[in-house]
């Protein structure tokens, strides 16, 4: 992913609700499916990452509010 496509992903998911989020892991676990090259899976590994650090950030402020 280049720094514009990680930059609007980022942007996003700041801006998803929970069920968008969910919705976009489903579609980034079938894109994994049907990449083969490296780099491929290397910027969907990093998807995910980004992924699952906003839904943590978003469940540490839920129980600390």
């Amino acid at each position: 992913m280049d720094k514009e496509a990680i930059k609007g992903f980022l942007r996003w998911l700041e801006e998803a609700s929970d069920a968008e989020l969910d919705a976009r892991r489903e579609d980034i676990q079938q894109a994994w499916r049907r990449v083969s090259s490296r780099e491929g899976k290397a910027d969907i590994n990093l998807a995910l990452r980004l992924l699952d650090e906003e839904v943590l950030s978003r469940l540490s402020l839920k129980k600390h509010a």
